[in-house]
């Protein structure tokens, strides 16, 4: 049994940009103590890198309280050793969601303290009442083996890079980010450069037509995609 997440909005946490992008006006301010930025995962590019979903209350969450391992102490969770927490998401003040998916499961593991990417971390489970103790007592009891479980893959189609573009887009633009900087960020430094380098507008009318396919979702569109 694995209750589903709720999802409620995306969060795209990313490496900060790279000023080698060379884009004028509009830069993201790189927040404070090496934090991420904007959009996804800052190991892939925008394309390859799952879209995160912030949870609610209701949905399959664990709580815990994170600590550093002392050295010679067996850690509760080794990030590089988990291959089913395809995302990590760095929340406000000591706030991390490890988001964990595997073919028929999807969990998101809340750290409160210290992170998990930052080293082998041990944990305090919390559980928020009488009224949720059974539902994640099973959740708890089926975490190791989701823990070690294989990851979700699947292969995603034009349309869902299209959306993925838009919503991208749309977030960076309102961030105040430039088009040549939205695109180092999806398809990275050099393939950007050659792109404002060329003749060719092909990838920078791309990525108009996602900022407008962007509003039209924010704007109302989305609707079309909840069945």
């Amino acid at each position: 049994m694995c209750a589903e997440v709720a999802p409620i909005s995306a969060s795209f946490a990313a490496s900060p940009l790279d000023n080698t992008c060379g884009a004028s006006g509009g830069a993201i301010d790189t927040p404070p103590g090496g934090a991420s930025a904007l959009f996804v995962d800052p190991a892939l590019s925008a394309p390859d890198a799952p879209i995160s979903w912030l949870d609610t209350a209701g949905a399959a969450v664990l709580d815990a309280r994170s600590s550093l391992a002392a050295p010679r102490v067996l850690p509760d969770i080794v990030l590089t050793q988990l291959p089913s927490v395809t995302h990590v998401v760095l929340g406000p003040a000591d706030t991390e969601q490890l988001l964990i998916r595997t073919s028929d499961c999807a969990v998101t593991l809340r750290l409160h303290g210290a992170h998990a990417a930052d080293g082998p971390v041990r944990l305090t489970f919390q559980v928020p009442g009488l009224s949720r103790a059974q539902g994640l007592g099973t959740l708890l009891a089926e975490l190791p083996d989701l823990l070690a479980a294989t990851p979700r893959r699947s292969k995603r189609s034009r349309r869902q890079f299209l959306l993925r573009d838009a919503l991208i887009v749309l977030d960076g633009r309102g961030a105040g980010a430039s088009y040549r900087e939205i695109a180092c960020v999806i398809y990275g430094t050099e393939r950007a450069r050659t792109a404002w380098n060329s003749l060719s507008r092909s990838l920078k009318d791309r990525l108009h037509r996602a900022f407008n396919i962007g509003k039209a979702l924010r704007d109302g569109g989305y609707r079309t995609l909840i069945p």
